[in-house]
C-alpha cells in the first residue's frame, strides 16, 4: 500500500472515531440534560406540593380566624340586642303603676319557697314597704318567711333576694 492510501486509512478510521465519540457525547449529553430536567421537575413538583399543603394550613387558620371573629361580632349584636330588651322592659316595668308593680313582685316573690332577706333600690322603698312583705309573709310557712333589709342597693328595680345557700337577683 502506498502512504497515500495508508494516510487516508488512519484519517478516515480517525473521523470516524471522531465521529463516534462525538455522538457517544451528545447522547451523553442529551441523557444528562434529560435526567436534570426531570431531577428538577421531581423538585418543583415536590416544592408546589409542600407550598400548596402551607398555604392549605394558612387558609384553614385564616378561616379559623375569620369565623372566630365573626361570631364574636354576632356574640357582641345580640348581646346588645339583649341589654336593649332588658331597659326597655325594666323601663315599662318601673312606670307600671305602684298596683301593678306590686302584683308582679308579689307573684315573684310567691314562687320562691324559701327564707331570705329582700334588698330593694332606694326608689321602690315607698312601693316594696314592710306591710307589704308581711302580707306576702301570711301566706307562707314559717320557714319560708322573708324580710325587707334595712340596706339599699343600686338597681333600678325589683328586688334581689339573699337566702341562706343562694341569692336570686330580680333587678
Amino acid at each position: 500500500m502506498s502512504l497515500e492510501r495508508i494516510t487516508k486509512s488512519i484519517l478516515d478510521d480517525a473521523e470516524k472515531e471522531v465521529a463516534r465519540i462525538l455522538h457517544a457525547a451528545r447522547v451523553a449529553v442529551q441523557r444528562k440534560i434529560a435526567s436534570v430536567r426531570e431531577e428538577l421537575r421531581k423538585n418543583i413538583t415536590e416544592r408546589f406540593k409542600a407550598m400548596e399543603v402551607e398555604l392549605a394550613g394558612k387558609k384553614t387558620i385564616e378561616l379559623s380566624n375569620l369565623r372566630v371573629g365573626y361570631k364574636q361580632q354576632l356574640l357582641e349584636i345580640k348581646n346588645a340586642i339583649i341589654n336593649d330588651v332588658f331597659k326597655r322592659a325594666v323601663q315599662q316595668v318601673t312606670l307600671l303603676s305602684d298596683e301593678r308593680y306590686l302584683s308582679i313582685i308579689e307573684k315573684w316573690l310567691q314562687a320562691i319557697n324559701a327564707a331570705g332577706q329582700i334588698s330593694i333600690s332606694p326608689k321602690d322603698s315607698k312601693r316594696i314597704t314592710h306591710e307589704f312583705i308581711s302580707r306576702i309573709n301570711q301566706s307562707r310557712e314559717e320557714s319560708a318567711r322573708l324580710s325587707l333589709s334595712k340596706d339599699f342597693v343600686e338597681i333600678s328595680g325589683g328586688f334581689i333576694l339573699k337566702a341562706e345557700k343562694f341569692e336570686i337577683d330580680q333587678s
